[in-house]
């Protein structure tokens, strides 16, 4: 059994023992992924940060190179459009900011749904410690076959 499905920030792939959360959804992901700890968040919210900081860097200084051609009129206008493309940038490479890592399917306590299209994860970490994660944007059949699985 070996399943995978999409949702906002990354993929879902699903085996006969763990739930991954991945990027890509390219089960050779899986293999390097561990259990939630503080590292493994720790290193998801870094590499998040660091993605964010380029965008947002990469923004000012395209400002900053174009603030020396232009007057403020035209300055604002492209300061606009450039925010909008930064937008669109930032919605296409979403699914680098997910966080990466693997639930065993024997730790998770519940599944439930908190909204169409939202599920509630509770699950215990790698120091049995009780967790949670909240995925949004899951397309339908996903929903459908997480809310089915059959979890302690």
């Amino acid at each position: 059994m070996k399943h995978y499905f999409k949702y906002n920030d990354g993929y879902i792939n699903i085996d006969e023992e763990n739930l991954y959360l991945t990027n890509t959804g390219n089960w050779q992901e899986t293999k390097e992924l561990l259990e939630k700890t503080s590292q493994t968040a720790a290193k998801n919210r870094k590499k998040i940060n660091n993605k964010k900081s380029f965008f947002i860097i990469f923004y000012i200084a395209v400002l900053a190179f174009i603030s020396y051609f232009v007057d403020i009129e035209r300055f604002l206008y492209t300061a606009a459009i450039l925010g909008v493309g930064l937008f669109f940038l930032f919605t296409y490479f979403r699914k680098d900011f997910g966080v990466q890592y693997k639930i065993p399917l024997s730790k998770i306590e519940r599944i439930e749904a908190l909204q169409d299209n939202v599920l509630k994860i509770t699950f215990k970490n790698a120091f049995d410690n009780s967790d949670i994660e909240i995925l949004k944007g899951i397309d339908k059949k996903g929903s459908i076959f997480l809310l089915g699985l059959n979890v302690l």
